[in-house]
């Protein structure tokens, strides 16, 4: 009964196969399933990159290689929420897409330290 309304219960009455629900109501659970899901992509993103710095010399261009993959896995994982979940046009897909990937990349250039040898 969560998401029928009053008057949504009336209508079916004991009706076992049919139910009607709230557009409204589903709509905020959705909303909150993908805030939740963006959230988790990101700040997985992130914990991945950070525990990816390379520590060594010798661990800079392995390490490095790493953090350029798990950046194109997770925006390629947030392309693929925004266009299956949404109602994004392609535009706001490919806006969406560009804002997450350069944020990510602006983290990993900002984050890098001269590993200590």
């Amino acid at each position: 009964h969560v998401f029928r309304t009053p008057e949504q219960c009336d209508r079916t009455g004991t009706e076992k196969l049919v139910r009607l629900v709230s557009a409204y109501r589903l709509n905020i659970l959705l909303r909150a399933i993908l805030t939740f899901l963006g959230t988790a992509l990101f700040l997985g993103a992130v914990f991945t990159l950070l525990h990816l710095q390379p520590q060594t010399t010798r661990e800079v261009q392995y390490k490095g290689n790493l953090q350029i993959a798990a950046v194109v896995l997770y925006t390629s994982a947030m392309s693929v929420c925004i266009s299956v979940l949404t109602k994004a046009e392609t535009h706001n897909v490919i806006m969406g897409t560009a804002a997450f990937a350069a944020v990510l990349i602006v983290f990993m250039a900002n984050n890098t330290n001269p590993p200590n040898d």
